[in-house]
């Protein structure tokens, strides 16, 4: 693996410091290894390193967008946000309809005081991508902070409306609400939220801030003006007003108001914690950790502080002192689930996943009935290796939120490094079902399918992948890979190829197409040695050659030769089950199920136990089925999937094709829904699922001990 591909996995794994030392180790001239070494930096918050190499990217690049975000993202982390909006309109000259760079640069605007072009970036963003939930949130903001509620609210209603289940939609509705004075629907909107995200710290601080101001302070945050001339000294005014800054995403204010309250009051823990709070809002985790560690000063056993403290450590990389704090605090709240939750992310990043799974263990006792305590849970198995039970957990956490996307990716990536490949595909599907526009998981698919031995189900995944994500060069990598299984090597180069247009640099992956040249070459060379030697050849030895050379014709795709070949032996033999397999196999590659059912028919006369014709001829059926939409697989046969002298059938395998969705097992009979006779895409993967889940029908009769004779 090159240096950078490690250095993107150990960044996924949030350890920055090593994903720096991995690429700092690479060669000075790869563009791509200095934009990835800069969200490095930035992930660590080193903007200045991230500065110096965002420079370095579009210095090597100067043509390449994503340079200039890069660059643009490490400005705005120095705060130097006129320089950002610079950079990100210099990416705009080189891709104009750029999303994401548009997304930045209002970003950037806003943050920079700049509120009208905040809200015309937006906008224009919004134009190309009119179903971004992000944007419709990000303009909520910009209107809010220009005190222009009513257009924040609608933003805020169009963000629930794409993203119901997002608890900051809600939080942009409660602002909004609050903005106009409508505390009673602020607090609606905000408990809302709180049904997605029980536990998010900023929804429940708006929540108490919206019920504040509608009671007790009501009247100084509608004449907030009056009340801070009247009453300049209150620290309690500046720590409210802290909390609505914050509840607005306005961190810089709230910062402003939370150094007042600290001021005013140095030995009250409350105004450390805002403090804190405000600069992990901007980032700056380490004034973050010095603003907590002074409240606790104040205060040693506030459980509270020591909580956040430990969560600006992690989000630092600091995960040896995040592991210290959290465990003091646990100590003061061992019935606090929060704590172990957020001390086994911190062992988990370490790589300690003893310690994050009795962590993970012990959140799930506390909170049973809470989804990310399961996914914690598995993945500390996960780390482990122990693979059986990650997916245990995952499925106890499906059990509290069945929806969960993150769960079922999780639950797929489990079962599929288990070598669980039907499982991995039928969870993933089940994911895909939920977020339809995810690439990440029609890739995980293909990848099972690929596993499974269903390339043409694995090159329809890899298709969907580079549609989805056009600029991934992973996903032309594993387009590349399947075309490549299948022997379509011109269209393997092709996706190869493209791929490299997004990673040009990338040493491996440059070599992928001279090897698929080659493999064709050798091919094309086999066909045309063995051609010579059936000229020359006599009658009897002549089968095998045709033999050799039509599985040769079906590496290469060219079914219809393999099929021409494949006739010509079982002229030439008749009584040979080797050469009807061959025909039944080219027969199937054409998608003639009824012709390769006959052939492999015709081999059993010939040889009436053997195995793989059996397992040929019960998958030529079930694809006729699922093809034509009609018929009964009634084949039985031996035990193929077992190494066992016992003898097990199934006697039918009834299909039914209705309008629903779904696989069922009764008694070793599989019954498949799929959604009507035109074979769209998820009812051909409804019946590939279907098909697998033989195995287990299969596995359940072995366990029921219902086993027949063979001339049953």
């Amino acid at each position: 693996m090159s240096i950078q591909v490690t250095g993107i996995a150990v960044g996924g794994a949030v350890k920055f410091r090593e994903v720096i030392e991995h690429e700092s180790d690479a060669g000075p001239e790869d563009h791509s290894l200095y934009s990835n070494r800069t969200l490095s930096h930035v992930s660590y918050c080193q903007y200045k390193q991230a500065l110096e190499d965002a420079e370095e990217t579009v210095e090597l690049w100067p043509h390449w967008w994503k340079g200039y975000k890069k660059l643009g993202n490490a400005y705005t982390g120095l705060r130097r946000y006129e320089d950002s909006i610079s950079a990100y309109k210099r990416g705009l000259e080189f891709d104009p309809g750029n999303v994401a760079l548009r997304q930045d640069l209002g970003i950037a605007a806003r943050k920079a005081g700049k509120l009208s072009e905040a809200i015309e970036y937006e906008s224009d963003a919004i134009i190309l991508a009119p179903r971004n939930h992000l944007l419709y949130s990000n303009r909520s903001l910009s209107f809010a902070y220009s005190g222009k509620y009513e257009q924040a609210l609608e933003d805020a209603k169009k963000t629930v409306e794409l993203k119901p289940d997002w608890w900051k939609g809600y939080k942009r509705l409660g602002n909004a609400y609050t903005g106009l004075g409508r505390y009673k629907e602020a607090i609606t909107a905000y408990q809302r939220g709180l049904e997605f995200e029980p536990d998010n710290k900023e929804l429940r601080q708006a929540l108490e801030n919206a019920a504040t101001t509608a009671g007790q302070f009501r009247e100084a945050f509608e004449h907030e003006s009056d009340a801070f001339v009247l009453v300049s000294e209150n620290h309690l005014l500046y720590y409210n007003r802290s909390l609505s800054y914050a509840s607005f995403g306005n961190y810089e204010q709230a910062l402003e108001d939370a150094e007042k309250t600290v001021e005013l009051k140095p030995d009250w823990c409350s105004g450390y914690s805002i403090l804190g709070d405000a600069y992990t809002g901007l980032g700056r985790y380490a004034e973050a950790i010095d603003a907590y560690k002074r409240g606790l000063e104040v205060d040693p056993e506030n459980i509270k502080l020591r909580q956040d403290l430990g969560n600006a450590a992690y989000r630092a990389g600091k995960f040896t002192e995040a592991i210290e704090h959290v465990s003091a605090a646990i100590i003061l709240a061992p019935e606090n689930h929060l704590l172990y939750y957020n001390r086994s992310l911190s062992y988990a990043s370490f790589g300690n996943y003893d310690q994050a799974l009795e962590d993970a263990e012990k959140t799930v006792e506390l909170k049973s009935d809470w989804w990310r305590g399961y996914s914690i849970l598995g993945d500390a198995y996960t780390g482990l290796e122990r693979y059986a039970e990650a997916i245990d957990a995952y499925k106890r956490g499906l059990e509290v939120d069945p929806e969960n996307i993150k769960l079922r990716q999780d639950l797929g990536n489990a079962a599929y490094r288990a070598g669980k490949f039907t499982e991995a595909i039928e969870h993933v599907s089940a994911a895909i079902i939920l977020a339809p526009e995810d690439h990440s998981l029609y890739f995980n698919r293909s990848l099972s399918y690929a596993s499974f031995g269903l390339i043409k189900q694995a090159l329809g995944d890899a298709e969907k992948t580079v549609e989805l994500k056009p600029d991934w060069w992973i996903g032309y990598g594993r387009l590349g890979e399947a075309y490549r299984t299948l022997g379509r090597y011109e269209e393997a180069i092709n996706a190869y190829t493209k791929g490299l247009e997004f990673h040009p640099k990338h040493i491996e992956f440059r070599q992928e197409p001279g090897i698929v040249v080659q493999e064709a070459g050798k091919s094309m060379e086999a066909i045309e040695q063995k051609s010579e030697e059936i000229k020359c050849a006599p009658k009897s030895p002549r089968v095998y050659m045709y033999k050799n050379r039509s599985v040769l014709y079906d590496s290469l795709g060219k079914y219809e030769l393999a099929l021409e070949d494949a006739k010509k032996i079982v002229v030439l033999q008749p009584d040979w089950w080797l050469g009807y397999s061959r025909l039944g196999d080219a027969y199937k590659k054409l998608e003639m199920y009824e012709e390769a059912i006959d052939a492999y028919k015709k081999g059993l006369e010939c040889d009436p136990v053997r195995k793989q014709l059996e397992s040929h001829l019960l998958g030529a059926q079930v694809r006729s089925v699922i093809s034509t939409g009609r018929g009964v697989v009634t084949k039985a046969f031996r035990s193929i999937f077992w190494r066992s002298s016992n003898q097990v059938k199934v006697l039918e395998i009834g299909w039914r094709i209705y309008g629903g969705l779904a696989a069922q097992m009764l008694r070793g009979v599989v019954i498949l829904d799929i959604i009507d006779a035109k074979r769209t895409r998820i009812a051909e993967d409804a019946a590939v699922a279907a098909v697998m889940a033989l195995e287990r029908v299969l596995a359940n009769i072995k366990a029921q001990a219902v086993l027949t004779s063979a001339d049953e």
